[in-house]
C-alpha cells in the first residue's frame, strides 16, 4: 500500500482546525461538505485549467516585448507538454489556432454549441474569481481568508413592495440602495482579481488584495427582495401567471437558505463516505501509470462486499463475476470523482449530475497537484499560536507588517 498519500493527511487537517477554532473562532465554522468543496477544486480539470491560464496571462504581461513573452509561453508549453488539456494553456490565453481546434473538437464530442462551451468558460471563471488560488495554502487558512465569507450568512430582510416607476406617469420614484450596491458589488469584484495587482505575487493574491476581499465579502449583505421589470399589458390574471412562472423557474422557495450566502453547499443527499471514498479511489488511480482497477479496489478497501467475494470464491465463473463487478465498481467511483470536481468547478457541490460542458481527469496532472500538495504539507508544520498571529496581521491588522513565519500553515 502507497504511504505517501494527499488523503492521509484529512483527519489531521480537520483537527488541527478544531484546535485554532477553540481559541480563534471565524463568523462561520466549516461543514464536512466545506472541507471537500476545497479538496475537489483542487483536482478539478476546469478550474485547474482556469487557473494556470490566468496565472500565465498575468505573468507573460510582465514582460514588455513580444520576444519576451514568446519565450515565456514557451516554457509553459515545455512545462506542460506531457500533459494533455494544460498543454493548451498558452494556445489559449493567445486565442490560437490549436485552441479554437480542442474547442470545437470538444464541442462536437460533447455535443453541445459553442455558446454553451463559451458560457462554462464564464462559469468557471466566476467561481475562480469567488474562491481564488486553492492550492496556495491549506484548508485552515483558506477558510479564514476567504472561504467563510462566501458560505457564511450575509442576507438582510426586506419585507415591503415599493415602485422603480409610477406607472400612471411613468416616472421614477424611487432609488434604492441595491442599485448603488450591485455597482459596487461588480466593481470590488473586478478589483479583488485585478490582473496588475495579482501580478506582484506568484500563484495567488497579494496581501492587501486579500484584505480587501475579506473586507469587502465580510461587508457585503445580500437582499432578499427581487427586482423585476414586468410588461403591464396584459389582464391581471395573464400578469400573475408570467410572474408565478418566472419565479417557479429561477426562485427555490423550498428551500430559502439557498440564497444566504454568495455560494451554498448543493442540497444532496449523498453521504461522506461516498465523496471520500470516490476522492480515494481518484487519488490511488492517478498513482498509477496504467490503470489497474483491481488493484486500485484492493488498496481502498471500500466495495468490500464485492472484495471479499472475489476474495474468497473458489468457483471460477462467481471468482470472475465478482472481479467485473470490483472493477465496474472502481470505475463508477472515479467517475463520481470526476462529477464532484467538475461541478464544484462552478459552484456546485456535492453534486454528481452530468455537465453539459466538462474536461476529462488528465492523471498525470492530477498526479503533480497531489505531489505538489503532499510536499506542502509534509514542509509546513502546524502551530496554532503562531497561525493565529498570522491570520491576526493578514486579516485584521493592514498596517501591521512585521513577519510572519512562513514555515506554518
Amino acid at each position: 500500500m502507497l504511504k505517501n498519500l494527499n488523503f492521509k493527511s484529512f483527519e489531521l487537517e480537520e483537527r488541527n482546525f478544531d484546535k485554532l477554532f477553540e481559541k480563534y473562532p471565524c463568523d462561520f465554522r466549516p461543514s464536512w461538505q466545506h472541507y471537500w468543496f476545497y479538496r475537489f477544486l483542487q483536482i478539478s480539470p476546469s478550474y485547474f485549467f482556469e487557473h494556470v491560464c490566468q496565472m500565465t496571462d498575468v505573468e507573460r504581461n510582465k514582460f514588455s516585448t513580444t520576444e519576451e513573452q514568446n519565450k515565456y509561453l514557451s516554457k509553459i508549453n515545455k512545462k506542460f507538454e506531457n500533459t494533455k488539456l494544460n498543454s493548451l494553456i498558452a494556445a489559449r490565453v493567445c486565442n490560437k489556432k490549436e485552441w479554437r481546434d480542442f474547442k470545437r473538437e470538444r464541442q462536437n464530442e460533447l455535443n453541445v454549441s459553442s455558446e454553451l462551451f463559451g458560457q462554462r468558460i464564464v462559469e468557471v471563471r466566476k467561481t475562480y474569481t469567488a474562491f481564488g488560488d486553492v492550492w496556495k495554502y491549506g484548508f485552515i487558512r483558506w477558510w479564514y481568508i476567504r472561504g467563510q465569507h462566501l458560505f457564511k450568512n450575509n442576507e438582510f430582510n426586506n419585507a415591503e413592495i415599493f415602485e422603480y416607476y409610477n406607472l400612471p406617469f411613468n416616472n421614477r420614484m424611487y432609488s434604492p440602495d441595491i442599485d448603488v450596491k450591485i455597482e459596487e458589488f461588480k466593481k470590488h469584484l473586478n478589483l479583488i482579481n485585478d490582473p496588475k495587482l495579482i501580478s506582484f505575487t506568484y500563484k495567488g493574491l497579494p496581501i492587501k488584495n486579500i484584505r480587501k476581499a475579506n473586507f469587502f465579502f465580510g461587508k457585503w449583505k445580500n437582499p432578499t427582495y427581487l427586482g423585476l421589470s414586468i410588461p403591464i399589458k396584459n389582464t391581471k390574471k395573464e400578469t400573475l401567471k408570467m410572474i408565478s412562472d418566472f419565479l417557479d423557474e429561477k426562485i427555490n422557495f423550498g428551500k430559502p437558505e439557498v440564497s444566504k450566502g454568495f455560494f451554498s453547499i448543493y442540497k444532496s443527499k449523498m453521504r461522506e463516505v461516498r465523496i471520500s471514498g470516490a476522492y480515494k479511489m481518484l487519488e490511488l488511480r492517478a498513482r498509477q501509470e496504467k490503470a489497474n482497477l483491481k488493484e486500485i479496489a484492493e488498496q481502498a478497501n471500500i466495495i468490500k462486499t464485492t472484495l471479499t467475494g472475489y476474495m474468497t470464491h473458489t468457483d471460477i465463473d462467481k471468482k470472475l463475476g465478482a472481479l467485473d463487478s470490483l472493477r465496474s465498481g472502481t470505475s463508477r467511483y472515479i467517475n463520481v470523482a470526476l462529477m464532484l470536481a467538475e461541478n464544484a468547478a462552478v459552484g456546485k457541490f456535492p453534486c454528481i449530475e452530468k455537465p453539459r460542458v466538462f474536461y476529462d481527469f488528465d492523471y498525470i496532472e492530477i498526479n503533480n497537484i497531489l505531489n505538489t500538495l503532499i510536499h506542502r504539507n509534509n514542509s509546513q508544520k502546524f502551530n496554532r499560536d503562531e497561525t493565529i498571529r498570522y491570520l491576526e496581521n493578514l486579516l485584521k491588522s493592514p498596517k501591521n507588517k512585521k513577519p510572519f513565519n512562513t514555515r506554518y500553515r
